[in-house]
Parts: structure tokens; C-alpha cells; sequence
């Protein structure tokens, strides 16, 4: 029973702890400096685009670690979200002044998903609490 136990705690921490490897970081520009996303690919050949706003200050901190990371919720979901076919796109803020709603960060968002489309996949956004104002905005 103890050893079930063990089994179980260690399986809910290595879900609650994701190891996110296979990734890209890259940028597009922003006002006079850069907005960054981080890239993940499926094994198979992707199905769809997904679009990921973190909520809170919506800050990964890619350009300053060089990988995506964190207990966030839509981080937790990449290995189930990959394993469905999607193709990843985790939206940093970025390094200028911005808000969730203007233009400029919608079309700074959609400069992004057209640099990853190449396939002309369907492309959806998803966001958590603060994340959904970008969600909403760029779709």
C-alpha cells in the first residue's frame, strides 16, 4: 500500500514539475525592440496551432533563461497538447511597453502565428486569467 502511495505522489510531481526541452525561442519586432514566443512541435506532424497567454504580468522570461518553463497551467498541458498533434506558440510580454489589447500587440501576436503557419493550419488562442485579454485581442 505505501509503495502505491509513493508511485502515485511521484507521478503527480513529475506532472506538476513539466520538463519542457524541445523548444525555440524566437522574436518579431516590437515598437523598437522584440516580442518573444517560444516554439514546441508534436512528435507527428502538427494539426493545429495553439496560441498560449499566461495570465498575471503574462512574463516568461524567455529572452532572459533561453527556455520555457514554470508550474503554469498551459506549461503543465504541453505534453497532453502535444500528444493531440498541436503545435505550440507560448507568448511572452514584450520588451517594451505594452497593453493586452491595443493593435500593435495583437499584430505583433499575429506576426508570430503567420511565421509559424507555413502549413496554413487552423490556429486557436487560449488564455488563462489576465491571458485571456490577449486571447480575446488577438482573435
Amino acid at each position: 500500500m505505501a509503495m502505491r502511495i509513493w508511485i502515485s505522489l511521484a507521478c503527480v510531481l513529475s506532472a506538476w514539475c513539466v520538463s519542457v526541452d524541445a523548444q525555440t525561442i524566437k522574436t518579431v519586432p516590437f515598437k523598437d525592440g522584440v516580442h518573444a514566443y517560444a516554439v514546441t512541435e508534436p512528435e507527428q506532424k502538427a494539426r493545429a496551432i495553439l496560441v498560449m497567454f499566461i495570465g498575471g504580468d503574462g512574463n516568461l522570461n524567455l529572452v532572459q533563461r533561453g527556455s520555457l518553463s514554470g508550474v503554469n497551467v498551459l506549461i503543465r498541458m504541453r505534453p497532453a497538447l502535444e500528444a493531440a498533434g498541436m503545435k505550440l506558440l507560448y507568448v511572452d510580454i514584450p520588451d517594451r511597453q505594452f497593453s493586452r489589447s491595443d493593435a500593435e500587440y495583437a499584430r505583433s501576436v499575429g506576426k508570430m502565428i503567420e511565421r509559424e503557419n507555413s502549413e496554413k493550419l487552423p490556429a486557436f488562442g487560449a488564455g488563462i486569467s489576465r491571458g485571456s485579454i490577449s486571447a480575446a485581442n488577438v482573435a
